[in-house]
Order: C-alpha cells, then sequence, then structure tokens
C-alpha cells in the first residue's frame, strides 16, 4: 500500500460527518416520498401500457373484413379512457387493478331527414333508428354480419321481435338499404342484395306493414346499381332468362294484386320491360317434353304443329319477348309463348332447360 492510499484510510477513519436528527428524519422523509413518487409513476405508466396492449388488441379482434369507422371508433374510445387514467394519477388514489374494459361504439345514424326524398341510405352495422312508417315514431334496426370462414357471410336483421335470416356471398358481408319505393313515397322501404354470384345478382324488398317487415318482392339486380326515379320506379338490367340475353326493365312498388301466392302483404313488384319489336334468335334445339306450336301469336289460333320428347327444331326470332318463332325439322312453323324466364306451356310456365336442349341460359 503506498503512502497516499494510507493516508486516505486514516483522513477517513478519524473523520466524521454527524448529521442532526431533524435533518436526517427530513432526508428520509424525502426519499420516502420519492420512492413513492416513482412507485405511483412506475405503476401509472404500467396500467398505461396495458391499456394500449388492450387497445391494440381489441382492435385486432376486429374482423379483418370488418368496416373502418368500428376501428377508428374502438381506438378513438380507447385513447380517451387512456388519457382519463392517465391525468387522474393511479397512485395513491384506491385504484383497482381489474383490467379496464374498452367498449366500442355502435354507430346508430338516425337516416328519417329528407328520407321520403327518393335517395338510398345506407344502413350501417349494428343499430339504425328509422321511421319506417312515417308516423313520426323511429324503429330500431339491427344488422349483424357473422363471417363463416367460407365464402358465404350469414347476416341477421332484428326488428322488434322479427328477425331476418340468411347468408350472403359477399365477403364484406350484407348490404342494407332504406327508400322510399311507393309512388306516394308514404312510406320507407329496406332492401338487401343476398345473391352476388356470377353478377346474377337477387334483391330482397321489404314493406314496414302492422310493425313487421313484409316481403314485397325480388329484383335481379344489385341494389346499390340503381336510382329511384320521382314516382318511386327504378331501372334494372337484368339477364334475359331462357333467351339468354339481358334486358333493361322498370320496377314499380304497386298495391298487392296477389298474383304471387307468396306475397301476401299490402304492396308487391311489378317490372315492366321494354323489347324490341323483333329479334333474331337462331338455334338448334332438341325438345326434352312434348310441345305445341300456335298457328300465331295467340292461345285460341289452334295449333300448327306437334313436338315430341327428342324431336328437332330450330329457333327462328322473338316477336315483342313474347312469342318464339320456331321450325320443326319437317319445315313446319309455329309460335311458342314465352316470358324471358319459362316458357308457357297450355298456360303453365315451365323452365326452359326442362323444354329444349341447345337454347343458351342467362341468370
Amino acid at each position: 500500500m503506498n503512502t497516499i492510499q494510507k493516508a486516505s484510510i486514516d483522513w477517513w477513519s478519524e473523520t466524521k460527518i454527524e448529521v442532526p436528527e431533524e435533518t436526517s428524519k427530513k432526508a428520509e422523509q424525502l426519499l420516502m416520498r420519492e420512492l413513492l413518487h416513482k412507485q405511483a409513476k412506475d405503476q401509472s405508466n404500467k396500467q398505461d401500457e396495458t391499456i394500449k396492449e388492450e387497445v391494440t388488441m381489441n382492435t385486432q379482434l376486429v374482423s379483418k373484413k370488418g368496416n373502418l369507422l368500428k376501428i377508428m371508433e374502438c381506438t378513438a374510445a380507447a385513447l380517451v379512457v387512456t388519457a382519463g387514467l392517465t391525468a387522474g394519477g393511479f397512485a395513491l388514489r384506491g385504484m383497482s387493478d381489474k383490467p379496464s374494459q374498452v367498449t366500442s361504439i355502435t354507430a346508430t345514424p338516425a337516416v328519417t331527414t329528407k328520407v321520403a326524398d327518393r335517395t338510398f341510405y345506407q344502413l350501417k352495422e349494428g343499430k339504425n333508428y328509422i321511421d319506417l312508417d312515417l308516423d313520426g315514431k323511429k324503429e330500431e334496426i339491427e344488422l349483424k354480419n357473422s363471417p363463416t370462414g367460407t365464402s358465404m357471410v350469414d347476416f341477421v336483421i332484428t326488428l322488434g321481435n322479427q328477425t331476418i335470416k340468411g347468408s350472403v356471398d359477399r365477403e364484406e358481408g350484407l348490404k342494407l338499404r332504406a327508400a322510399a319505393l311507393t309512388k306516394e313515397a308514404a312510406s320507407i322501404q329496406l332492401l338487401f342484395t343476398h345473391q352476388y354470384f356470377s353478377d346474377d345478382y337477387l334483391t330482397d324488398v321489404y314493406n314496414y306493414e302492422n310493425k313487421q317487415l313484409v316481403k314485397v318482392g325480388t329484383f335481379c339486380d344489385e341494389v346499390d346499381n340503381i336510382k329511384v326515379a320521382e314516382d318511386g320506379s327504378f331501372a334494372i338490367n337484368q339477364p334475359g332468362g331462357i333467351l339468354g340475353t339481358w334486358k333493361d326493365s322498370t320496377v314499380h312498388m304497386v298495391k298487392n294484386t296477389n298474383v304471387n301466392s307468396e306475397i301476401t302483404g299490402n304492396y308487391s313488384l311489378e317490372e315492366t320491360t321494354a323489347f324490341d319489336k323483333e329479334i333474331k334468335f337462331e338455334y338448334k334445339v332438341k325438345t326434352i317434353m312434348d310441345v305445341k306450336l300456335y298457328k300465331s301469336m295467340d292461345r285460341n289460333s289452334g295449333y300448327a304443329a306437334q313436338l315430341k320428347v327428342g324431336d328437332k327444331a330450330k329457333t327462328i326470332k322473338v316477336v315483342d319477348g313474347k312469342w318464339l318463332y320456331l321450325e320443326t325439322e319437317s319445315g313446319e312453323e309455329g309460335y311458342l309463348e314465352v316470358n324471358f324466364e319459362d316458357f308457357i306451356i297450355a298456360g303453365t310456365a315451365v323452365k326452359g332447360w326442362e323444354v329444349f336442349d341447345g337454347l343458351p341460359f342467362a341468370g
């Protein structure tokens, strides 16, 4: 040990630092306060981190297919909670050590404003409030989409004690729309497309009657493709069924005439299609069932020819979208009644593929 080291040890052992008792207690108190403050701050930071983790987890739990609005609302609500907890300072306030529960906000748009102005309104996932019968009181309608892990998404529409359930082949789930379709704009209807496959759209229309949603009918177009005219009607473009072409139709919501036994409410959908007067339609066909051809475009005109199962013929033209003109293999000619979806055989609608083999089919 050198001289300098020895001198330092001697000085340290001989020197005594006296601290007054009162000063010592104050120092101890200051030290304790500092420790408590640090502990509280650490605890607050830790709780902040826990909440941030919960926010992240809750956001991640939202389906990848879910909409951006829900994520934004969930995050915003969580950030408000986080800010409030931080400002409060958890330490020494009887804070519970249970994790905070972050509740996402469900969009609840009130779409009664100008709802009868022929505009289509988009209903959100969750609860919506609409005055469907325009009596000044809003009805609560809830939409819930549930992914199935397949290309189909299950949906539930709830109004009071009524539920409408189904599935839609659309990854984002069901679109639910509201619009005034009656000529007088006296009530609001709900519409949703539940089939998208291969652009063969199917859209259902419901009317609110006696506190229940009642089906008005179905049309073949996507709900966001249409625009309502001043009289409540709308144009659609749809497959032409057995004739293999696309057709433009106008759809009206009219008083129910009970033609379709499945439509039991006050209203039904009525389609008017604009056909070319006459179009070429040339195909070679073979009959799958017995068919009689009329002499003219009249059921009362009598029969011009008879086709048995397996007989061959060729189609020539379609007139007014209502009559198909054919020529048999033996050279006889005649008319067969059609409605673009079916053949009318002895006054009964029959699916096209049950009548002829060789015709194109659309829809």
